[in-house]
Formats: C-alpha cells, sequence, structure tokens
C-alpha cells in the first residue's frame, strides 16, 4: 500500500484529476480550499490510506437528459475521493498497460498515455506531462478513418452497430474483481476499490450495491476499457473487421452471416458480465452505397492558442507572423502582435458566422430546427458551435471590449430549443452576448418546455448571470425559489445568480449566507468556494467563504 499511496503517487493522481477536469460540472468539488494546504493534505491523506482509515463519501449526482427524453446519472466526486480514484488507476494502468496497448488497431477511445508507463517517475521531470489519456481528437478522427475506410471498401457490404446499455452504470463489481485479480493486482486494493465503488454506486436517491461506476471521473473510462479488453482480444483473434470507440462498437464484413455471429460473441461475451447489448440501436444491415451518408466526420483539433488559417492566409504571413505548431502543418500557434491578431480572429469569425447563417437560418420554423436530416443537422451544427466559440474566446484575449454580431442568437436559440440534451453548447455561446428582453422572454419560454430537465435549467439559469440585474424585490423572490427547490443542481445556479447580484443591505447577505451555510447538499459549498477562488471574484471575502465552513 505504500507504494501505491505515498505522497508521489498521491500528487501524480492529483495532477491527473486536474488536468482532466471540466469547466461546466465539475468532476470533483472542493479542490480550492484542498489546495490551500495540499502538500500537507496529501500527506495526510496518504496516512489515512496507509492505516487504512480512508473512508469514501457520498458523492453528488445529477441527472443529464438523453435525446429520448430519459435521464443518465452523472456523478461528481470529492476531490479527495478524486485522488483516491485515480491513484487506483494509475498504479492499474501502470501494471497493465503493455497488454492494454495489444488492441490498440481497433481500439480508439480513452486510450492510455505512453507516460502512464512510467508512473511516479514522471513527477521528477523537467516539464511532466500529466495526461492519463492520449488526445482524444485525433484517435477519434482515426476511429473515424477507419470506419469511412471500411465504408468505401468495394468488398465489405454489411456492417453491424452496437453498444451496451447503461454501460457504466451496468458494470458488476465482481466482474471487474475477477479481472483484477487476474492481473495480478493486490487484493487490498480491489477490497478498496469496491468499497469506494459501493459508496460511489447508483442515484441521488439510492445507491445500487454491487454495480456500476460513476460515470464523470476519467478513472471510470479506463475501468470500461479494462472490462471490455478481452472482448477486443477476441474479435482480433477471429480477424473481424472490429472497431470500437468506448461502448460504441463497429463491425464490418462482406459476408451477412459472418456478422451475424460477431453479434453473437459480443452478446455472449456481454453477458458473461452480467451486461446486456442495446438492442434499440443494434443493426445489421447492407452498407450503403451513398458514402456521404455512411461516412462520419473527424473532429477539428482546436484550443485558445490555435487557430485555423485558410491556404492563403498561410502563404502570406506563415513566415512572418507563425510558428509551426505540429507535423501536420494543418495549425498554428498564434504569435503575432495584438492588433494584427485582433483583426485576423475578427475577419475569421465574421466569415465563420457568414458561413452559420448561410447553413442554418433556412431550417429555422417558429424557433426550432425542422429538417429531412435533423441528426446531421445536429452533428453539424455542434460543431459550427465549438468553432465559433473558440475565436470568439481566443478575440476576448486580445479584445476584451469586443462587439459581437447578433445575427446567431436566433439559431444559438433555435439549437437550444431543438436539441435541449445539447443545451451546454448553445449556452456557453449565448453567454458571449449581453441579451435584450426579447431574447430573455423566448430563453424562458425554452425552459418552461424542458423544466422536468434539472440539467437543462441548471445551464439556462447560468445565462443569467452576466444578463440579469435583479433588485432586492426580485433576489428575495429567487431565494424563496432556492427554499422550494428541490434539485441541488438547480439551487447551485441559483445561489451563482444571487451571489453575482448581492444586495448592499446586511440582512439580505445574512439570509443568504446562512441559506448556503445550511445547505444539506456539501457540493454547493464546496463548489460556490471553487467558482469564487477560480474566477477572482473580489466582491467577495473570504471570510464569507470561511463562514460557509465554521472556518
Amino acid at each position: 500500500m505504500d507504494g501505491i499511496f505515498n505522497y508521489k503517487s498521491l500528487k501524480l493522481a492529483y495532477e491527473r484529476v486536474m488536468k482532466s477536469s471540466t469547466k461546466d460540472v465539475r468532476n470533483f468539488f472542493g479542490v480550492s480550499l484542498y489546495k490551500i494546504k495540499l502538500d500537507k493534505n496529501l500527506e495526510d491523506l496518504s496516512q489515512k490510506l496507509q492505516n487504512q482509515k480512508f473512508s469514501p463519501s457520498r458523492p453528488f449526482k445529477y441527472y443529464e437528459p438523453k435525446p429520448i427524453g430519459t435521464q443518465r446519472v452523472k456523478t461528481v466526486l470529492s476531490i479527495e475521493d478524486s485522488i483516491v480514484y485515480q491513484a487506483i488507476a494509475n498504479h492499474i494502468a501502470e501494471k497493465v498497460y503493455d497488454e492494454m496497448k495489444t488492441t490498440s488497431s481497433c481500439v480508439f477511445g480513452n486510450v492510455l498515455h505512453e507516460n502512464v508507463k512510467e508512473g511516479v517517475k514522471i513527477i521528477d521531470d523537467f516539464n511532466p506531462d500529466f495526461n492519463f489519456f492520449k488526445n482524444y481528437v485525433p484517435l477519434f478522427n482515426q476511429f473515424v478513418n477507419s470506419v469511412n475506410e471500411q465504408v468505401e471498401s468495394n468488398n465489405l457490404k454489411y456492417k453491424l452497430d452496437t453498444d451496451i446499455t447503461g454501460f457504466f452504470d451496468s458494470i458488476p463489481h465482481s466482474s471487474l474483481a475477477f479481472i483484477l485479480q487476474k492481473s495480478q493486482i493486490n487484493s487490498s486494493i480491489i477490497e478498496l476499490l469496491l468499497l469506494c465503488l459501493n459508496m460511489w454506486s447508483g442515484t441521488r436517491n439510492s445507491p445500487t450495491f454491487q454495480v456500476g461506476i460513476p460515470t464523470g471521473p476519467i478513472a471510470s473510462f479506463f475501468i470500461a476499457n479494462l472490462l471490455l479488453h478481452r472482448l477486443d482480444k477476441i474479435m482480433i483473434e477471429k480477424s473481424f473487421s472490429y472497431y470500437r470507440y468506448t461502448d460504441d462498437i463497429k463491425v464490418y464484413s462482406d459476408d451477412n452471416a459472418e456478422l451475424e455471429n460477431a453479434l453473437l460473441i459480443i452478446d455472449l461475451y456481454l453477458k458473461d458480465h452480467s451486461l446486456s447489448i442495446n438492442s434499440k440501436k443494434t443493426i445489421i444491415e447492407k452498407i450503403s452505397s451513398d458514402y456521404k451518408k455512411e461516412r462520419k466526420k473527424s473532429l477539428k483539433n482546436q484550443s485558445l492558442s490555435e487557430i485555423i488559417l485558410s491556404n492563403d492566409e498561410k502563404k502570406l504571413i506563415e513566415s512572418e507572423y507563425f510558428e509551426e505548431f505540429s507535423i501536420q502543418r494543418d495549425y498554428f500557434e498564434l504569435n503575432v502582435e495584438p492588433d494584427e491578431a485582433t483583426n485576423i480572429i475578427k475577419r475569421r469569425i465574421e466569415e465563420i458566422e457568414n458561413e452559420i447563417f448561410q447553413n442554418y437560418n433556412e431550417f429555422i420554423v417558429n424557433g426550432s430546427f425542422i429538417s429531412e436530416e435533423i441528426d446531421t443537422l445536429e452533428v453539424d451544427l455542434i460543431g459550427s458551435a465549438y468553432v465559433w466559440r473558440v475565436y470568439v474566446r481566443l478575440l476576448r484575449q486580445y479584445n476584451s471590449e469586443i462587439k459581437l454580431n447578433k445575427t446567431l442568437i436566433p439559431i444559438w436559440l433555435a439549437g437550444l430549443n431543438t436539441f435541449f440534451w445539447r443545451a451546454n453548447h448553445f449556452c456557453w455561446n449565448l453567454k458571449n452576448y449581453q441579451l435584450d428582453s426579447d431574447n430573455k422572454f423566448n430563453i424562458l419560454l425554452i425552459k418552461e418546455k424542458y423544466k422536468r430537465f434539472e440539467w437543462f435549467n441548471y445551464q439556462t439559469n447560468i445565462l443569467y448571470i452576466n444578463n440579469l440585474n435583479i433588485d432586492k424585490e426580485e433576489s428575495l423572490k429567487i431565494m424563496d425559489k432556492v427554499k422550494q427547490e428541490a434539485s441541488p443542481l438547480v439551487r447551485f445556479s441559483l445561489y451563482k445568480i444571487l451571489l453575482s447580484n448581492l444586495s448592499d443591505s446586511k440582512a439580505y447577505r445574512d439570509e443568504l449566507n446562512t441559506l448556503i451555510k445550511n445547505d444539506n447538499e456539501p457540493y454547493i459549498r464546496y463548489t460556490l468556494s471553487d467558482w469564487i477562488i477560480n474566477y477572482e471574484k473580489e466582491e467577495f471575502s473570504v471570510e464569507l467563504v470561511k463562514s460557509w465552513f465554521s472556518i
């Protein structure tokens, strides 16, 4: 246990947890207070683990909608539980790295980074790379390219598409324990992992003992791959044209009967591990002769430090303004004067906005998208929304006082109204505008339509943080909503609105402070603290945060 849970191992786990965090609903909570005394906290955690005195806590759970109107459970662990979970995953991954690499020809989702094999030694590197997985974009594109090659092959005429019903929620702990024993993982580590998984299982209202792993932490994606690794080996050994991205499985053949046999093998393997094929998403059919319908689209690898140039721009300014960013020569790191950078990016935003308007505005009918190819429209729109958002965020680095063209607002609102399960993408984009009263009214109408989904309410409530100037009377109404709101995720968003519109009244501040302090969901206090500290909200004092925890 000492080597697995010593200070260095926990520090590595901490760095990987931080590296994997999402900015929307974080995969952990409490980090801002935890890292104030990080070294001491990690040392204390190490002692607890080595003395077998560590106890996992019940996590925060929320519900995210699916297109069909049902919901998936997402789990957010405390920072300390996240570190322990990642430390266990690090240890297992280091031991099985070479074996997992044997299926790299067919598995493209959540592939271990090569540094995982080095263990804690990377802590001492000059510039360590703490990624647990390889960059998902090129891996997903490999998956897409492999599938497209099969689709366009003249020899392979049939395809099998399938996935697993409730994959993460259905993984039995007994199957996982058996696989870990075969991988020669110490029994005490297995016992601790099972103890944690039991505590983290189930829904917000009820645990489901002995089954399920938390959806959210990157350690779970590794465990899911580990569980399906033997299936990957079987399919390779039997020479199937087999490709997997998490639980999205595709097999290709020139013989329909061969795919029926492949389906039986997959089904039996899953049944052996108390899992089941999603029958509604399972098809065996002829590959369409229209390759455009069959082809999957690649992802674009963009970040705030990158900008994609047209061919003319590359020729014009590559040597003067840009350094090569990658071997592919598709992406370049921005290295220009602020004024020049602003002009370049503004021009590209205008081009992107014109393209988005031309591509999607014609499909809006009464505030929603109507199209015979609605699934394709959804995928393309999400991609366009992402590209626009990247350029806008990049522009804000050089010029924070930017004014955006509002012609795209109806498109983002139509996306919100049509693809409610993608609400975060459209809300992220809408947050870049100062919304007028008509826009706010339309959002309220859409909110009413999807009020049954707490996640949708959370996403749309966040829109009002920078777009709502509320007086004391309105603040008191929102405070009453907090008191009546059953969803902790929605309460969290209402607290953020209230904190962003603080009244000068001491009585008001004291009442809000008491509400937060006495809220029965610890996630809210810790994550509000993270929000205040991470975004350097100067209007909030350290004493306010301390008072929530009686420090």
